[in-house]
């Protein structure tokens, strides 16, 4: 599978390749997109030692909004909530961001997978 993979990148069909985890069913029952304000200048960097961090599945800057001065975001997930206000508290420290907010997910609304090529016209 993996030399196939690579014969069609080299042959340019594919760019990338990605996996979706179901972290309610691999046993991360606590998860939270934290968001924090730092230097524009710092941001990518810090954001890369975010990214580095096993429990942070996505990492991203963004834009900031009248209001909303959060800058960078990091998608965390744990086995409780205990743990993920440790995993926080040690990502606000690394950042050094003097704002900073942790969004929970209240519920899910939807989960559902892209289909591609599928038979239904």
């Amino acid at each position: 599978m993996l030399e196939a993979i690579g014969r069609f990148q080299a042959q340019g069909l594919i760019r990338r390749l990605g996996a979706t985890l179901w972290h309610q069913r691999s046993g991360f029952a606590a998860n939270s997109l934290v968001v924090f304000q730092v230097a524009p200048e710092k941001a990518p960097e810090l954001g890369a030692r975010l990214a580095e961090k096993p429990y942070v599945s996505h990492c991203y800057l963004r834009r900031t909004a009248p209001g909303w001065p959060f800058n960078l975001y990091a998608m965390t997930h744990a086995e409780s909530r205990g743990e993920l206000e440790l995993m926080i508290l040690e990502m606000a420290e690394l950042v050094g961001a003097e704002q900073w907010r942790r969004l929970d997910s209240l519920r899910e609304l939807k989960k559902a997978s892209l289909r591609y090529f599928t038979d239904r016209g």
